[in-house]
């Protein structure tokens, strides 16, 4: 399993408890200290493969499982693309993707969690900071994002949160 929001000892724990190993990484927070290492020109498309080439550079069909939790959602679209391709090679045939998406508008504030696991049934969201949300997503432009998986389903939950669950 590949956890995308950090390492978190409720989610090594739970996981580990049902027999997963788990390979975690705060893969925002590594977004965010590479974009912010870029000469002032920004993220060009180069700049792209090559964050993704090395944050993501797992074996293909490494993972049964991806927990992307809300990460995608905040990046630049070039890398969202290629993220979402990318997760997609790394997933085995049959295997699932867990994300989030926000329903509040671009441009408006939004509360970044990390995810915590603490049952089966029950997750804990703790909050990690704010900022704002640099897209918006709905059912069809995630139909269009995911076009390449198998199956997609989304629930809406009752934090204004689009829980997306995806089979390769």
């Amino acid at each position: 399993m590949l956890d995308l929001g950090g390492l978190s000892e409720l989610n090594v724990n739970f996981l580990s408890s049902i027999g997963c190993k788990i390979h975690a990484l705060d893969l925002l927070s590594l977004f965010d200290t590479y974009r912010a290492s870029l000469p002032g020109r920004g993220l060009g498309p180069g700049d792209a493969e090559t964050f993704i080439e090395e944050y993501l550079g797992y074996t293909p069909t490494a993972f049964d499982a991806i927990l992307v939790w809300d990460v995608l959602e905040f990046f630049d679209t070039e890398v969202l693309e290629l993220a979402v391709s990318r997760l997609g090679q790394l997933l085995a045939p049959g295997g699932s993707m867990l994300t989030f998406f926000h329903t509040q508008s671009k441009g408006e504030l939004v509360t970044v969690h990390q995810y915590q696991i603490e049952e089966a049934d029950q997750l804990r969201l703790r909050e990690l900071r704010q900022r704002p949300l640099p897209h918006t997503f709905n059912n069809r432009s995630l139909e269009r994002l995911f076009g390449g998986f198998n199956s997609l389903k989304f629930f809406l939950t009752r934090d204004s949160i689009r829980e997306v669950i995806v089979i390769r």
